[in-house]
């Protein structure tokens, strides 16, 4: 998955097995839904896995708080 800025040049990139959802959190980081993974993933702002949770069923939404 692929950030862009307004001009069309990308700012950040990582690689998440079938994302289904990803928000960007407070502290910079963004949280991901990987479908085929089935897990919760935090990266940090150099697209490196903070944390991991796996989760049962198929994810298709999170969000932090």
């Amino acid at each position: 998955m692929t950030e862009f800025d307004e001009k069309g040049k990308e700012v950040w990139a990582a690689t998440v097995q079938r994302p289904t959802s990803v928000a960007r959190l407070a502290n910079g980081h963004v949280l991901v839904c990987s479908l085929t993974g089935q897990c919760v993933i935090e990266l940090d702002r150099d697209g490196k896995e903070v944390r991991k949770q796996p989760v049962e069923g198929r994810p298709y939404r999170a969000s932090g708080r």
